[in-house]
C-alpha cells in the first residue's frame, strides 16, 4: 500500500486508512451512540427545506448526507467534497444509486470555487483539526 503524505501531520483531520474505512463504526463505539444522536439533532435544526442545495465540507463516508437526503425532495441535491480517496470509496457505495448526491475529491483548506451556490453549508468534525489561519479559510470558502 503506498504511502500517502499528510498535509497536516499533527492533525486528526486526515486518518490513516484502516480508521477511515471503520470511520462511522468507530465514532458510534468511541461516543457511546453521542455522536449519532447529536448529528440527528445537529441536522434537523438546520431546518433543510426540500429544494435546498447542500455543500458538506469534509463529507468522509457520507453518513451525514444521508441523514440530510430525508429532508430533500427531487430538485434538492447534496455535494460532498472531501480529500480521502477511502472515504471516496465508501460515500460513492452508499449513494451508487441516488442523483441527488455527488461526491467531488477536494481539499477544502485552499480556496475554491465550485462554480454555483448553495443554500446550506454543513461541516461536521472536521474544523477542529486544523490550525487557526486554515480554519479561516475554511470559513471562507464556506461564505461564498
Amino acid at each position: 500500500m503506498q504511502k500517502v503524505e499528510k498535509l497536516y501531520p499533527e492533525s486528526g483531520v486526515e486518518l490513516k486508512p484502516f480508521i477511515a474505512k471503520h470511520y462511522d463504526r468507530i465514532m458510534n463505539i468511541l461516543s457511546f451512540g453521542l455522536y449519532r444522536r447529536f448529528i440527528h439533532k445537529a441536522i434537523a435544526d438546520i431546518q433543510i427545506k426540500p429544494t435546498d442545495k447542500i455543500l458538506d465540507l469534509g463529507c468522509g463516508t457520507g453518513r451525514n448526507d444521508a441523514l440530510m437526503l430525508k429532508y430533500l425532495d427531487e430538485n434538492g441535491r447534496i455535494t460532498g467534497l472531501d480529500l480521502s480517496p477511502i472515504m471516496q470509496k465508501q460515500f460513492e457505495r452508499r449513494f451508487s444509486h441516488e442523483k441527488r448526491v455527488q461526491f467531488i475529491q477536494q481539499r477544502i483548506d485552499i480556496p475554491f470555487d465550485l462554480g454555483e451556490k448553495f443554500d446550506i453549508v454543513f461541516i461536521s468534525f472536521v474544523l477542529h483539526g486544523f490550525p487557526q489561519d486554515v480554519r479561516n479559510t475554511i470559513i471562507e470558502n464556506a461564505a461564498t
